[in-house]
């Protein structure tokens, strides 16, 4: 039986948010979901394919199809999971459902770590997490500031993310 992870929607929204302490996350994937592991404190291990990142605090990385799994000692690190349905932004994004994005927020990275974009990334990340805490989820103004942080990640994933830039810096504009 195929672990499913359990995501809590914010109703109305492309964002699901999941805070929690990491001990194991079995192996698992996503479909037309991208999902952004930011750890707050302490370590955590981020295993997929054939590579393992150690996340430290502040650090992130970003998983689309991938299957993967998460590690790390229980009560010693507090981690949000960003679920982004990117079926939400297939209207100004046509290919975003099968686009792949290579976000390594983490000095464990095989490329220069951190950039411009990796530091505007955390930032956006942040705000949305600051925001989702400190402001009642009901309303349509609380819908729409989601909406638009998360369409603003989801413009950085694709516009400096996605793995063509990745493997061919050389093409970026």
């Amino acid at each position: 039986m195929m672990y499913e992870e359990k995501i809590s929607w914010i109703q109305g929204t492309p964002l699901g948010i999941r805070i929690r302490s990491i001990e194991f996350v079995p192996t698992h994937m996503h479909e037309n979901i991208v999902e952004i592991v930011f750890c707050l404190k302490g370590g955590v291990t981020f295993s997929y394919g054939y590579e393992e990142f150690r996340l430290s605090e502040g650090e992130f990385i970003s998983v689309d199809m991938d299957a993967h799994f998460l590690s790390g000692k229980k009560d010693e690190n507090i981690c949000v999971s960003f679920y982004i349905d990117l079926k939400w932004f297939s209207e100004k994004y046509p290919y975003v459902t099968s686009q792949l994005f290579v976000c390594e927020g983490t000095k464990e990275s095989g490329r220069p770590y951190p950039t411009y974009h990796h530091k505007q990334m955390k930032g956006m990340l942040i705000a949305l997490l600051f925001y989702l805490a400190t402001h009642e989820r009901c309303g349509s103004s609380f819908r729409d500031a989601v909406i638009c942080g998360t369409g603003r990640i989801v413009d950085s994933l694709v516009q400096n993310f996605d793995i063509t830039f990745y493997l061919r810096p050389e093409l970026r504009a």
